[in-house]
């Protein structure tokens, strides 16, 4: 076998062995035998490199033998796992195992000393500071990551020694200031693929100095460059720009409000921001939840109350949005003025529909979510009611809210006065024939819940059908049944008051009603 040949092969079964390292799932035997055959190997290198007279070959021979030092280690520390399966991995000594590690560094420092004009200088001390890492010797691995920083400043492994410098000294040395410079120097590289992840490790270190803009600023930057680094077809983690998009939350909101039009213009709101900072649905979806959080926390119930109204609509899942209604609507009964926020009740209408007729949820759940939804549709109407005064958007308001709760909630102990609050708002919002309808429902069930007699839910019926029928705007079908409605409790009526002050009144209009006709 010729020297190439037999590089080749040695590579390649490192290459395998590697792969076979990974595989969790091997037992004792199979690491043993592993550890044996790369033991063989190790042996079978080492006797090369003896012999050997080509330099160059030699120097790939330095790397090999590492590699496969390093091999042998990640092989042995899994199988004195494997070998002490009721014992925290926490409680193993692996000081035997970590020798080849060891030996593995003396071996890069040995061709570090006898090459000292190869190009692969650089590769052999970004492995070699990997290593040290890997055994905790972290002085000596910052010693050798500034070595190569400074010695090789265009080394492919330039940007990813810059970023584990500042990552040592942003979480081990808690020197934010120090983790900044090393984070920022990649963006000398600005096609790196690894500065995303070193804009969103700022991010933190602005966190942890209270600095929040410079903070939110350097999360978008690691979103933009991420898009950009993508558009060029380089390769990024995904997940990073995800980060950086849920990570921009806390930031935002410790920015104070005097101050949003640094972010954004200040007639941009909250929502708008983010929906245009978003890379797709998901990942907008996965951002409205925590940034709906955090405005309540903050107690910015207007914006919290958009964004859960927000995810109302966008959401599918109907779990999901009955739990999102539950919290947008104790959002708005923090800030009592924003109860009568209009536009809820077709949420409202669209979650009972589904929850009526949905077969996913157990009868437990739908009992649950029923009384809750009860509650929520109920509070909103009577606060809109009682607000009507003010404004006749709240009088909508709660008309549209009565209409969902007397379309599902027929039963309930306050469905009868829901309804007859409900038929009150509509008449006088102009809808007699619609109230006439409401009121001659509670006539014929004659309801004892409310404090009004029998009697009057009678005149209420028959005087919102005369006021109906006296406008002119009813269609043919809707007269018809407004005249046959008249006729019916006006009838009831007579029959129980015959004597009473309004029976003569009652039994004239039954007889206008068929002169009409």
């Amino acid at each position: 076998m010729n020297r190439s040949k037999a590089l080749f092969t040695s590579l390649f079964f490192c290459v395998s062995l590697s792969l076979m390292a990974q595989d969790d799932s091997l037992g004792k035997e199979a690491l043993e035998k592993n550890i044996s055959k790369i033991d063989v190997n190790i042996n079978n290198t080492k006797e090369q490199m003896k012999s050997i007279g080509d330099a160059s070959y030699l120097a790939d021979l330095y790397f090999v033998l590492a590699e496969f030092l390093v091999e042998k280690a990640k092989l042995m520390y899994q199988l004195k796992i494997a070998q002490n399966p009721n014992v925290p991995v926490d409680d193993l000594d692996f000081t035997i195992e970590k020798r080849p590690k060891e030996e593995a560094i003396g071996v890069y420092e040995t061709f570090l000393e006898k090459f000292p004009t190869d190009s692969r200088r650089d590769r052999a001390l970004f492995f070699k500071a990997h290593e040290l890492r890997e055994l905790g010797r972290k002085e000596d691995m910052l010693q050798t990551y500034r070595r190569l920083s400074s010695e090789f400043p265009k080394s492919q492994y330039w940007p990813e020694v810059q970023l584990n410098l500042g990552d040592v000294y942003f979480e081990e040395k808690k020197n934010f200031d120090l983790a900044l410079e090393y984070y920022k120097s990649l963006e000398k590289v600005s096609e790196s693929e690894f500065l995303p992840l070193a804009y969103y490790r700022m991010g933190w270190c602005y966190i942890n100095k209270t600095e929040f803009l410079a903070a939110y600023k350097s999360y978008e930057k690691s979103i933009l460059v991420t898009n950009d680094l993508k558009a060029k077809n380089i390769e990024i983690k995904n997940e990073i720009r995800e980060q950086a998009l849920l990570a921009m939350v806390w930031p935002y909101s410790e920015i104070p409000i005097k101050n949003i039009d640094k972010v954004h213009p200040a007639t941009t709101s909250t929502l708008e921001h983010f929906r245009k900072i978003s890379f797709g649905f998901d990942s907008y979806q996965k951002l409205l939840k925590k940034l709906a959080n955090r405005m309540e926390l903050k107690k910015r119930y207007n914006d919290a109350a958009e964004i859960y109204i927000e995810i109302l609509a966008v959401y599918t899942d109907l779990e999901e949005r009955l739990s999102i209604m539950s919290k947008l609507y104790q959002v708005l009964r923090n800030n009592i003025k924003d109860v009568k926020r209009s536009g809820l009740a077709q949420y409202f209408d669209a979650l009972m529909s589904e929850l009526m007729s949905s077969n996913a949820l157990s009868s437990k759940d739908k009992k649950k979510y029923y009384l809750g939804m009860e509650k929520i549709v109920r509070d909103y109407s009577y606060e809109n009611h009682k607000a009507q005064k003010k404004s006749q958007q709240f009088k909508e308001n709660a008309i549209e809210g009565y209409q969902v709760y007397v379309a599902y909630f027929k039963r309930t102990k306050y469905s009868d006065y829901i309804r007859y609050n409900y038929a009150g708002l509509l008449f006088s919002k102009g809808k007699p024939f619609e109230a006439a309808k409401e009121y001659e429902y509670l006539a014929r069930k004659k309801s004892r819940k409310l404090k009004r007699s029998w009697k009057s839910l009678l005149k209420s019926s028959l005087e919102a059908y005369l006021s109906a029928l006296g406008k002119g705007s009813l269609q043919l079908l809707e007269k018809t049944q407004a005249r046959d409605a008249l006729r019916t409790m006006g009838a009831l009526y007579l029959k129980k008051y015959p004597k009473d002050s309004a029976s003569s009144s009652i039994l004239f209009n039954i007889g206008q009603s068929y002169y009409n006709e």
